[in-house]
């Protein structure tokens, strides 16, 4: 898979302005910046939408007994502030690139001849801790598991944002 500006379908929308859609494997990617997609929308987005859509009824919820049952405002305040920021982590792992891995183009039969691992359904370098995904259809820089919640698999990038 050649990561490159022929496999992008630009949709022309009102005046000059262009948006970007592309397919991963199975994930769709849109906009782009610096050359790389902005958001990853993987194959499990139906347990994505219901899931988003239940955390913010749960948070809206417990926002408002919060509100019955506390006197204090600071209490609310701290309510409503940790639901924006749980809705806002959730949907930040579920649009980010999981660590797709995206090589140039490989010569498959000098990497046959030179007894590395491939995967011929992507055609990049099996590098240690890749792993080709079969729901995502696509390899995964150091996968660690695929996640239907967040409708992707996590891998390398996500694992990174977590540690800092």
């Amino acid at each position: 898979m050649k990561a490159d500006q022929s496999n992008f379908i630009q949709l022309e929308q009102e005046g000059d302005k262009k948006d970007y859609y592309r397919r991963l494997g199975r994930f769709m990617t849109f906009g782009k910046w610096r050359g790389k997609p902005l958001f990853y929308l993987g194959p499990d987005y139906r347990f994505f939408m219901p899931m988003y859509f239940t955390l913010i009824v749960a948070s809206v919820v417990g926002c408002y007994f919060c509100k019955q049952l506390q006197e204090s405002e600071w209490s609310f305040i701290g309510a409503v502030s940790i639901s924006i920021l749980e809705l806002l982590i959730y949907a930040i792992t579920a649009f980010k690139d999981p660590g797709i891995v995206q090589d140039p183009e490989l010569d498959i039969e000098e990497l046959y001849h030179n007894s590395q691992s491939i995967c011929y359904q992507c055609k990049v370098n099996k590098k240690k801790g890749r792993y080709h995904c079969e729901f995502c259809d696509v390899c995964i820089d150091g996968h660690d598991h695929h996640c239907p919640w967040t409708s992707k698999c996590i891998g390398f990038q996500l694992r990174v944002a977590q540690n800092q």
